[in-house]
């Protein structure tokens, strides 16, 4: 629950201001957003930390999230490095760097995963989980300063209050959205958490991984080049159709045999105390390809500037 999370303050820790950075035709409000989408995630990352510093421990025993209280100290820095990455990967897709998008994720996973799986070989703890994330993270982020072109003096006398107001919708609207969005995506895990014991969240996890990180690449890689594109078209509704339409075709093609076979493809590849986590990927399989369908082309309504829509639809959808 400790990287569910993370990944709750961090999608929205820049205001949604990071989505607004390809839009405008000058470099100079693309850059006023992007410091003031970091101004936002320091802001957001210093408020994060002192809610962990002062808030005691009955809080976190009432809400049943006894193990979180032993990470709460590294929850401040990770949305820092998050927000940063995210606001720094949406400068990259305004320049169309797209191939350094796409190695700093790969780069982020294979870190995370190595790291984790040593730390698991020689002192397995929750430490080792988290100490992947942040890992991943810190290479990533590395990575992309490096190569994102800029620099401190890029940033100064540039004045934020003009971008702030022009691109207003998107801290009131898309920041919502995307807080009920990963909400809803990982509310099973709080749930699990209160109602059941860590082996029924692990089986969860187990299979909530299989089922959604093969997309995971496909969704950054794609969702950069759609939005990049979507943004320069002039046929927005054709290039949203096909694109919705593709996606679908390619997850129900990917997930199809786990769909089926869910139960006893965990059995053979994890063994048979994995069984319920094949049933429970089985059940995942017709929510992952929806959303992954309309993750990839959802950024319309941020190029549209008509993000309430995606707002009401994301209300809808978790209260199915």
């Amino acid at each position: 629950t400790i990287l569910t999370t993370i990944s709750l303050f961090g999608y929205v820790s820049t205001g949604s201001y990071h989505k607004a950075i390809v839009l405008p035709r000058d470099d100079s409000m693309a850059i006023s957003l992007l410091k003031l989408s970091i101004l936002i995630v320091i802001v957001v990352s210093l408020l994060v930390l002192f809610l962990s510093v002062f808030l005691p421990y009955n809080i976190y025993l009432w809400i049943g999230q006894i193990e979180m209280y032993k990470y709460r100290l590294i929850i401040a820095p990770c949305v820092l490095f998050f927000g940063v990455s995210i606001a720094i990967t949406s400068w990259l897709a305004r320049c169309k760097r797209f191939k350094t998008i796409a190695t700093s994720k790969v780069v982020q996973s294979s870190t995370n995963a190595g790291v984790t799986l040593t730390s698991g070989m020689l002192t397995p703890s929750g430490w080792g989980l988290v100490g992947g994330f942040i890992s991943g993270q810190l290479f990533s982020l590395t990575l992309i300063l490096k190569k994102s072109g800029l620099h401190f003096q890029d940033f100064k006398g540039v004045r934020v209050g003009n971008g702030a107001f022009k691109y207003k919708n998107f801290p009131i609207f898309q920041s919502s959205m995307v807080l009920l969005n990963t909400f809803s995506l990982n509310i099973l895990v709080y749930f699990l958490a209160y109602y059941h014991d860590q082996s029924t969240v692990g089986l969860y996890s187990q299979a909530y991984k299989v089922v959604n990180y093969p997309f995971v690449f496909i969704t950054t890689s794609f969702t950069a080049v759609f939005y990049q594109k979507l943004n320069e078209s002039r046929c927005k509704i054709k290039l949203y159709r096909r694109s919705f339409i593709y996606s679908a075709l390619v997850s129900l093609v990917v997930l199809m045999p786990v769909m089926l076979f869910g139960e006893s493809l965990f059995r053979f590849v994890f063994g048979d105390k994995w069984s319920d986590a094949g049933i429970m990927a089985s059940i995942l399989c017709p929510l992952t390809i929806m959303s992954f369908s309309t993750a990839n082309v959802c950024d319309v309504y941020a190029v549209t500037r008509k993000n309430h829509i995606l707002l009401v639809w994301q209300i809808l959808y978790l209260l199915i």
